[in-house]
């Protein structure tokens, strides 16, 4: 069976999914790294501005749980203590 896996990115590539997908309207991004995130589907011009297709959305998503998992590889979350304002 044949597995589909997503596309290689570099740290810079990453970063810059990262940066779209917080402040879409200020990306400071090479123009290099717009085309290559553009042509694997992962970005898209919208009224002269980039922002994420759902593809780019579902890769940071992968790469945080991917992320989490190499530091805590029991899968657990820790539990957060409540504020003392809250009790």
């Amino acid at each position: 069976m044949d597995q589909i896996l997503p596309p290689e990115l570099s740290d810079v590539e990453l970063e810059a999914l990262r940066q779209i997908a917080e402040h879409p309207a200020t990306p400071h991004i090479p123009s290099r790294v717009q085309s290559r995130l553009k042509d694997i589907g992962y970005a898209k011009e919208v009224l002269g501005g980039l922002v994420l297709t759902d593809d780019g959305l579902q890769r940071i998503a992968i790469d945080r749980e991917r992320i989490a998992l190499k530091t805590n590889p029991e899968g657990w979350l820790p539990q957060c203590e409540p504020d003392k304002a809250d009790t």
